[in-house]
């Protein structure tokens, strides 16, 4: 049983879901992907951070939802039909992720990664990597690094 997990660990490690914001790819690992859905009615919260839009109810689990394109610094956008929400399983809870459109899944190898080129630490903090997938560039984002764990509980709705 543990080696079919470890395949299965194995077979996910080089995929990651691309997707675009501003015209640009970026990716997170498959890993850490709980779904894709559609944008929904999100319900805004009041003293949220700009970037975080308020929560969803994602059959029954309320999630908060940050839009990427904001936190990343972009001009904010009407959302369209190709507007989606990648949800990202952190260890105890959920947080949705706004993007512009899901674009494939990309097989990254560690030999097509680069490591994040070093120009400013505020607009490389996310970035685990880039990725060469043919001639396009693949922002690589870490997951662990978009939320502190304190972001996280203050986003969580309080009960």
């Amino acid at each position: 049983m543990d080696d079919k997990i470890s395949k299965s660990s194995d077979f996910m490690a080089d995929k990651y879901l691309s997707f675009l914001i501003h015209g640009q790819r970026y990716a997170f690992s498959i890993k850490t992907i709980k779904e894709i859905i559609s944008v929904q009615h999100i319900t805004s919260v009041p003293e949220f951070p700009e970037y975080a839009k308020g929560v969803i109810n994602v059959r029954g689990d309320v999630i908060p939802v940050i839009d990427l394109r904001v936190m990343f610094g972009f001009p904010e956008t009407q959302y369209t039909a190709k507007t989606c929400i990648i949800i990202i399983n952190y260890t105890d809870s959920y947080v949705g992720y706004i993007v512009d459109n899901v674009s494939d899944v990309a097989e990254l190898p560690k030999n097509k990664i680069s490591p994040t080129p070093q120009i400013s630490y505020k607009k490389t903090r996310y970035v685990s990597g880039v990725g060469k997938d043919g001639n396009d560039i693949i922002i690589l984002i870490d997951t662990e690094k978009l939320v502190t764990k304190e972001m996280i509980e203050e986003l969580k709705p309080k009960k």
